[in-house]
């Protein structure tokens, strides 16, 4: 049985697809420099935090399933 699945699994094509049409539709012509930095800066924070806590949260799990077999 595999285990090891990925929080990206069957969902890595939607999120191509989705940015290729904000791509497509010149999205970001409504978007100023600035505004993008400000953006990117924000996104990789909370990308940042999230991955923070899924790697605690993760590395927990694998503590707890040790813990058992001992």
């Amino acid at each position: 049985m595999y285990k090891n699945k990925s929080f990206l699994d069957g969902k890595k094509t939607w999120i191509g697809l989705i940015v290729t049409v904000i791509g497509m539709t010149g999205a970001s012509q409504y978007v100023t420099g600035d505004q993008l930095a400000d953006i990117l800066d924000n996104f990789f924070s909370i990308a940042g935090i999230v991955m923070a806590v899924y790697g605690n949260w993760h590395a927990h799990q694998k503590i707890e399933t040790l813990e058992d077999m001992v």
